[in-house]
């Protein structure tokens, strides 16, 4: 790895810590697009830290693919394979 690398991992580790001292809870599936896990706010809505972007479901139901939000723009949104299955179907859990 080059230091690059390392500083880019040290930063998301930051951020992944100060979001679980914020009262965050780190969940057991990953970001589609950067691999980090995602964090679960109060409101039980998904986030990337390393992306800083919202992870959004396009089916409520569905527990096969999530759209990461850019801003507030949903021109910019992809949907994506999401790593592991939610257990309840609800927008919060994985």
């Amino acid at each position: 790895m080059d230091d690059a690398k390392y500083q880019k991992r040290d930063q998301t580790s930051e951020k992944l810590a100060q979001k679980m001292l914020q009262g965050w809870t780190m969940m057991g599936c990953h970001c589609p697009q950067c691999f980090t896990p995602f964090m679960r706010n109060k409101d039980e809505m998904l986030y990337c830290v390393q992306c800083e972007q919202y992870a959004v479901f396009e089916d409520e139901k569905s527990t096969n693919s999530c759209i990461i939000e850019n801003g507030n723009d949903p021109k910019t949104q992809k949907a994506h394979s999401i790593s592991s299955e939610r257990t309840d179907g609800g927008a919060g859990t994985c």
